[in-house]
């Protein structure tokens, strides 16, 4: 999957979510960070590369406090 057909998948799902996690540039070049993507114009900020940190960011990340709230997360290429 190319970046960019990653980004399409991603507007596509947004409006049917509440926040898709993904990763986007860090503090430096070697660096990505997690990024919750709430608003379809943020979409363009995110990567897919080998930079991603898979640290069971999922298991870190808390429950969202309301229930109701619906999240979709982006795996990296290697990890699906």
């Amino acid at each position: 999957m190319t970046v960019e057909k990653l980004k399409e998948a991603v507007r596509k799902i947004l409006p049917e979510v509440d926040v898709v996690i993904g990763y986007r540039q860090g503090f430096d070049p070697l660096h990505a960070t997690p990024f919750f993507m709430t608003k379809p114009e943020q979409v363009d900020q995110l990567i897919w590369n080998p930079l991603w940190k898979s640290r069971s960011d999922s298991k870190r990340m808390r429950q969202p406090h309301d229930r109701s709230v619906h999240a979709g997360k982006i795996n990296h290429p290697g990890k699906c």
